[in-house]
């Protein structure tokens, strides 16, 4: 199994575009690119076998094919929001290629007690733990073979 579960937030107030190493839009590299690229190197090697979760978001953006580095009008919302409708899509482009696998895209519980949370300047509205629930929910469900 896999669970990818990395995450960069919205940047609260942070109003700077932030780019990673390797000069990509900070949120799309950290929520999307790099669960793509450890997925697809793991698919190459025969893994996972049973199931892949990818832990998104109910805030999500339509994608600007013409801006996927969210270069113009830049806000840390737009870019978190447009990661994770990314790496949804990324669940039902995997889950259509591997028959074999389940494939699951989950949003975990919505601002939950996490540092992520907490740096945006947001009140908690739960604990970071039931996100875990969420998780282990549905990890239950695929290794019991459920769909």
């Amino acid at each position: 199994m896999l669970i990818n579960n990395a995450g960069v937030g919205t940047a609260g107030e942070t109003k700077d575009r932030e780019l990673s190493r390797d000069g990509y839009e900070l949120r799309f590299a950290v929520n999307y690119l790099a669960p793509f690229l450890l997925t697809e190197e793991l698919l190459a090697r025969g893994l996972p076998r049973r199931a892949i979760i990818n832990v998104a978001s109910a805030g999500q953006e339509p994608l600007d094919f013409d801006d996927l580095m969210t270069e113009r009008d830049y806000s840390g919302m737009r870019a978190y929001c447009r990661s994770k409708l990314a790496l949804i899509m990324m669940s039902f482009d995997l889950a259509e290629l591997n028959a074999a696998l389940q494939v699951h895209a989950l949003h975990p519980g919505t601002y939950l007690d996490t540092a992520m949370v907490r740096k945006a300047g947001i009140r908690p509205l739960g604990p970071a733990s039931r996100g875990g629930q969420s998780i282990l929910g549905v990890l239950s469900t695929a290794l019991d073979g459920g769909g």
